[in-house]
């Protein structure tokens, strides 16, 4: 059996492992019964959840984002670099990405992506601030993600094969069940929660309306 077919299983191995593990941490998180807003509704808590998931991601919407500009541009640039290896994964399954025709398209993404996480881990390290609020989790979530997304970048460039991108993703895969990472889950449920709690209290501007009877 080749390198490449080894590689492989082991790849869809860490994949179900992850996304079980993703499953059982959603799973109980849904297991808590829903906290009820016992004060009567002054708007509409569906349009506030409209509002937080498209108005209310806009820069100049969010306090932090507004004040640290390159800390939300470093953030996007980031997970259009993630976006991109999840991409590139799905592809490199049933193609050899050695012989796709315009692998290099994905580099820009990915190559942002890295500096970007770079960027981010050099800030956790240095800034006096973050790294007071860090724990051993978000360092190594944090390598480990930019290292896949410089695997990515090298295989695209054809520096690495599949199966060192392969490896990088597996070891990213089996660490997931246990770190920050399923933030990716949460992210939903959290800006839902915002878009109901403070839309039906006519809090958020795409909420004030009148409610109808």
């Amino acid at each position: 059996m080749s390198a490449v077919n080894i590689s492989l299983i082991i790849l869809l191995f860490s994949l179900l492992f992850a996304v079980v593990g993703l499953a059982i941490r959603v799973a109980r998180l849904l297991a808590h019964p829903a906290i009820k807003d016992p004060s009567p509704p002054k708007a509409s808590a569906r349009k506030g959840i409209f509002y937080a998931f498209t108005l209310g991601m806009l820069p100049w919407k969010k306090e932090s984002a507004r004040l640290h500009p390159l800390v939300y541009l470093r953030g996007v640039l980031f997970h259009i670099g993630i976006f991109t290896f999840v991409v590139l994964l799905f592809v490199s399954l049933f193609v050899n990405l050695s012989h796709l025709s315009g692998r290099l398209a994905f580099s820009p993404f990915l190559g942002l992506g890295l500096i970007a996480g770079v960027t981010a881990l050099v800030a956790r390290f240095t800034d006096r601030n973050l790294r007071a609020l860090s724990r051993p989790d978000d360092y190594i979530s944090l390598v480990l993600v930019t290292l896949v997304l410089l695997s990515g970048l090298t295989v695209v460039l054809n520096i690495t094969s599949r199966a060192v991108f392969w490896g990088f993703v597996s070891v990213l895969c089996l660490y997931l069940p246990w770190s920050k990472i399923p933030h990716v889950a949460y992210f939903f449920f959290s800006r839902t929660v915002f878009g109901v709690m403070f839309g039906r209290r006519g809090v958020l501007p795409a909420a004030k309306t009148e409610l109808r009877n």
